[in-house]
């Protein structure tokens, strides 16, 4: 409400959805992006450097050393029973679920900030938005007024 009258005329209005439906898109861009063309790369890029620091090779001591041993035998017959398929993409499937739990968060909430910062900075500059119907010359709201 820039003319504080209490309502919101349609100059105002224009530019509340103007920020708000900036807010949708940006969210939806960064969403798509981020599931296209990064997490595939962070994910394979995360489980190389597991790799390479040794994780896999703690993981298969642990299971064969400790799992084997200390397991009771009824939970070792029900993980028997999940193929390993499952086994050899938990790391990606486990990768990938944390990075949409804490990249995407983390990016909308850097996207909300920036565009509330640019509501404020809006509300007290102003910028001219395009005209609207009632203000282009001619038109019959503003013969009405004439």
């Amino acid at each position: 409400d820039d003319d504080n009258s209490g309502g919101i005329d349609e100059k105002e209005f224009l530019q509340i959805m103007v920020i708000l439906c900036s807010e949708i898109t940006s969210r939806i861009i960064t969403y798509y992006g981020i599931l296209i063309l990064m997490v595939p790369y962070l994910v394979n890029g995360i489980i190389r450097f597991l790799d390479v620091i040794g994780v896999d090779e703690t993981v298969r001591t642990i299971d064969e050393q400790v799992w084997d041993a200390y397991a009771p035998n009824f939970v070792q017959r029900i993980v028997g029973w999940i193929p390993q398929s499952t086994w050899d993409n938990l790391p990606h499937t486990l990768t990938s679920t944390a990075l949409f739990y804490l990249v995407i968060p983390m990016t909308w909430d850097f996207i909300d900030t920036y565009l509330h910062g640019l509501a404020q900075r809006t509300n007290t500059s102003s910028p001219t938005l395009p005209a609207t119907r009632a203000q282009v010359p001619g038109s019959p709201e503003v013969k009405k007024a004439e």
